[in-house]
């Protein structure tokens, strides 16, 4: 079961989707797919062994970005809070998706 501050971190998280949706530039998750796909221009190849590289430089920053937010935020949750909200807000897309639905 979440924590307070991470429930409401959630919650407001899912508000601030609702409100401001994403933005043109500058989005986080772009970001990230940048430099995910800036990697992979370099180091892809036929390999099992590049491909499970590749992998866990990904999913290993992604990883460990969150434990040491969670890390940071420890013992103060108001700061937990904030933080949950503004990844929840970066990762949600929702109001973002349904509207290129629609």
């Amino acid at each position: 079961m979440p924590s307070s501050p991470t429930a409401a971190g959630l919650a407001l998280g899912a508000l601030a989707d609702l409100a401001f949706a994403d933005p043109r530039r500058g989005h986080p998750v772009a970001g990230f797919g940048r430099a995910a796909g800036a990697l992979e221009r370099r180091v892809w190849r036929d390999s099992r062994a590049a491909g499970t590289g590749y992998l866990a430089v990904c999913v290993g920053t992604a990883t460990a970005l969150g434990a040491a937010g969670s890390r940071l935020t420890a013992g103060r949750p108001l700061a937990r809070t904030a933080l949950t909200a503004v990844a929840t807000w970066a990762v949600l897309g929702g109001t973002s998706l349904g509207r290129a639905g629609g």
